[in-house]
């Protein structure tokens, strides 16, 4: 069939419209969104586990998101699930997003409302700020306090831990204070009081517990006029639709110790065919490791030519951290800073003299506790041209008396451009580690990461399975890479490596490598038990 002049132009519009929205549709997907112009920050993302997204209110798709990302009016927030955020507003107050969590911030009238979509939270005002927030028709009023809310189908479950609140609605108004806990049914526009059996449920709701170690013990409590017929009950999921560990109790404390994850508990009395439960707290572990000095080495000697030093301060990046305090001191006990430098990133380039330093670095979050000191490095500059007979230094030189240091000019330090390298350090993987394991169940990228190596030109890296198979091989200039085709992935082992290739022809290049293997999820293992309590 022969097509029309007519025909073929609008066969050609057509296309060039679908060709056009095509185009709109992947860059909106791709592009992380820039600040709004004209909008003002209403607030940050402070911390997130996981997976949390941000939905701005003139894009389509959803974006992942990172700490300190800003909020503004009318922005949508959510959380995968097995995920968490908070968001901190302007004002002091604080949302914390359960998993499997939404929200929409919206500025009305000036002031701020927060408009609960699904899930459950926690929020917190600093003593000054009034939190206003809204489910379907149902309206809440923090004040000074501290509150949690869940939705479920049509009702929302309210407890307010601290302060005053006022519940709202239809022609329903209630007061209520500390330690009440109601119902709102938006259906049948009603307010319900409701009156648990057990108090005083320890670690309460919302309580993070960090740790270094693999596992961390816990202590569980409860208060209850019920004589016995106690289990304790622990889920991943607020339904408690599925139970990964039940343990029946003979007294009403117990200890277990627990895996890093967000855990669900509660308390469950069976008294003949019914049963009776708990409210349902929330605890979290978060394995808190220090943050790991990457450069100048421990014991390390830096040789320069000019008595003076434009030092590379390199240290590995923390999920939990949002800033770096950086601490340099010429006493090992560091009762003297040289300098101290607050970072949002994880370098520094600082010009010192001649002699012998101590530098650590202080990672800090948000969160209560989760503040950490790495260890300590020692390390020191040493002028070559006062070494002509050695250019290298023993490292038996730091258990002797600190050395004298000789002044040096800023101008000296300005124009030395090219760094005495001694020897080229082999490069420090910083992501994924050596036998580590990654979880691409919610993943959709692998970054691989390592650190800058003083003196090197490029990286040559490489990817493979356990056949020996090469996935992925390059020459970057960069210290990290996204690799998104994970369809080439399968579960199982693989070895990343990566080779330094140095600017200067006298030095050799130096490769570094980690095996790593990649799962598809694994259910949280049952808690160990540590001991269950004394007989009341």
């Amino acid at each position: 069939m022969k097509l029309k002049a007519k025909d073929k132009i609008v066969i050609s519009v057509c296309s060039l419209i679908l060709l056009s929205s095509i185009i709109f549709l992947y860059v909106d997907f791709h592009t992380i969104s820039d600040d709004p112009e004209g909008k003002e920050k209403q607030g940050f993302i402070t911390f997130k586990y996981k997976v949390a997204q941000r939905k701005l209110s003139s894009k389509m798709v959803w974006e992942n998101v990172e700490q300190m990302l800003p909020i503004y009016s009318l922005d949508s927030v959510r959380t995968d699930e097995l995920s968490e955020a908070i968001v901190t507003l302007n004002n002091g107050i604080k949302i914390e997003l359960d998993p499997d969590s939404m929200f929409v911030l919206n500025m009305q009238d000036k002031k701020l409302l927060i408009q609960i979509e699904k899930g459950s939270f926690y929020i917190s005002t600093n003593g000054i700020s009034k939190a206003e927030i809204k489910f379907n028709k149902a309206n809440v009023q923090l004040e000074n306090g501290q509150i949690k809310l869940t939705e479920k189908d049509d009702q929302l479950e309210v407890g307010l831990e601290k302060g005053k609140a006022k519940l709202e609605i239809g022609d329903s108004r209630k007061d209520i204070i500390e330690k009440e806990y109601f119902i709102i049914d938006t259906k049948n526009k009603d307010i319900k009081k409701t009156i648990s059996i057990f108090n005083n449920l320890k670690p309460d709701h919302n309580t993070r517990v960090f740790t270094e170690s693999v596992k961390q013990e816990i202590e569980f409590s409860f208060d209850t006029n019920l004589v016995s017929n106690f289990e304790i009950e622990f889920s991943k999921y607020i339904s408690f639709k599925e139970i990964f560990f039940a343990e029946k109790l003979k007294t009403k404390k117990i200890n277990l110790s627990f895996s890093e994850g967000i855990i669900y508990w509660r308390i469950k009395s069976n008294t003949g065919s019914d049963s009776v439960y708990s409210k349902i707290n929330k605890f979290r572990v978060l394995r808190n490791i220090p943050t790991q000095l990457i450069s100048p080495k421990n014991k390390e000697i830096i040789g320069s030519n000019i008595g003076a030093f434009a030092v590379n301060f390199f240290w590995t990046k923390k999920d939990l951290a949002i800033q770096y305090k950086l601490e340099i001191s010429e006493q090992e006990d560091f009762r003297t800073l040289l300098h101290e430098k607050t970072l949002t990133r994880n370098s520094i380039l600082i010009d010192l003299r001649e002699g012998k330093y101590f530098w650590r670095v202080e990672s800090s979050n948000n969160l209560a506790g989760s503040n950490q000191y790495s260890e300590k490095f020692q390390f020191a500059i040493k002028n070559l041209k006062e070494n002509k007979e050695s250019k290298t230094v023993s490292s038996e030189e730091f258990d002797e008396p600190a050395e004298s240091t000789k002044d040096y000019r800023t101008s000296d330090i300005a124009n030395f451009k090219k760094q005495n390298i001694v020897q080229l350090n082999k490069p420090f993987i910083v992501y994924p580690k050596n036998n580590s394991v990654i979880d691409m169940n919610k993943l959709d990228f692998i970054r691989f990461r390592w650190g800058q190596v003083a003196g090197a030109k490029s990286y040559q890296v490489k990817l493979e399975n356990q056949n020996s198979e090469t996935i992925f091989e390059s020459s970057l200039t960069t210290t990290e890479f996204t690799f998104k085709e994970l369809e080439k992935l399968d579960v199982g082992f693989f070895i990343f490596t990566i080779e330094a290739f140095p600017g200067d022809e006298t030095l050799k290049a130096v490769s570094n490598s980690s095996r790593f293997t990649i799962s598809l999820g694994v259910e949280p293992a049952p808690p160990e038990i540590i001991s269950k309590g004394k007989k009341e």
